[in-house]
């Protein structure tokens, strides 16, 4: 559920798995292997996720419906 969550949260910000992972510093792959729920996704990455696309890091590992920080 996680992955979908992050894929989710990367259609809306209309990006591509490279454009995503160029913004966070990351692979595209490993960006694809967290939507799949392949890998959890490194602390590092959620918060710069997080911080990019301003949605909650509870909101991301489905600790919280709300979508947005407050």
């Amino acid at each position: 559920m996680m992955g979908k969550r992050i894929k989710e949260i990367r259609n809306d910000l209309g990006l591509s798995l490279r454009e995503l992972g160029s913004i966070l510093n990351c692979s595209f792959s490993s960006i694809a292997s967290y939507e799949r729920g392949e890998k959890l996704i490194n602390s590092e990455i959620l918060i710069s996720l997080a911080k990019f696309s301003k949605c909650s890091i509870d909101y991301i590992l489905l600790r919280s419906n709300n979508k947005f920080c407050k």
